[in-house]
């Protein structure tokens, strides 16, 4: 007896006494992932614009002369400006997953020629 192999695409492994090991996910497994990772991805985003406004702060100060008028200082907080890039990669990988299973979904399910 042979230990399971998998085929090229990685779907079915069978041994050599013809019984599955592995088989490949499901169509409607494979539908169902590929939005959840697309609906994580916007949320990623979504997340990413708000650490991004939480990273960027404008002061505003007095005039300090009658003459002047008011400054404002913009302070940049470089952690959350590094978590709002981790959160964007997060979402691109997550489309990139997303779309990647949809298109296998849709190559699935057509029919053959």
């Amino acid at each position: 007896m042979t230990a399971p192999t998998t085929g090229p695409d990685g779907s079915a492994a069978t041994t050599t006494s013809g019984s599955t090991a592995r088989t490949a996910p499901p169509a409607r497994r494979r539908l169902l992932r590929g939005l959840a990772a697309v609906v994580a991805a916007a949320a990623a985003l979504v997340g990413s614009w708000f650490l991004l406004r939480s990273g960027i702060h404008v002061d505003t100060f007095p005039p300090f002369l009658a003459a002047a008028g008011p400054a404002s200082v913009t302070r940049y907080s470089g952690p959350w400006i590094t978590a709002a890039a981790a959160a964007a990669l997060a979402a691109g990988l997550l489309l990139l997953l997303g779309a990647v299973d949809l298109v296998r979904y849709r190559r699935s399910t057509r029919p053959s020629v």
